[in-house]
């Protein structure tokens, strides 16, 4: 969807303001056509604009509701870049016992999943 390309490209170059924006949409778009994959993935955008706010918290929700969304369609690779978003949220947190539990979850998916 072309919003969420919008937001994640927006997000990488820094532009919090305009990729939270274009997230929005897509998730306004997505929630109205019922589509788990796209809300999952703009979710998981709306987390990153959160950690580059700071804002350790949300991102840490956000991180969480895409993973719920993520398990319910069975989508493998979302679901390990959500893991890999968290684990940096916990390392920024400090809670490095917490973040090698999550690291080890996401190699065990990745050996599941080859």
């Amino acid at each position: 969807m072309l919003f969420r390309s919008m937001g994640d490209a927006y997000a990488e170059l820094g532009f919090v303001g305009m990729s939270r924006n274009h997230v929005r949409k897509a998730l306004d778009v997505a929630s109205l056509r019922g589509n788990k994959e796209i809300i999952c993935l703009s979710t998981l955008a709306l987390a990153k604009c959160h950690i580059l706010d700071g804002d350790l918290d949300s991102a840490e929700v956000e991180l969480v509701n895409a993973r719920e969304i993520a398990t319910q369609y069975e989508d493998w690779d979302a679901i390990a870049k959500i893991e890999r978003e968290y684990i940096a949220v916990l390392r920024m947190r400090g809670e490095d016992g917490a973040a090698e539990d999550a690291r080890s979850r996401l190699e065990t998916l990745a050996e599941i999943t080859g």
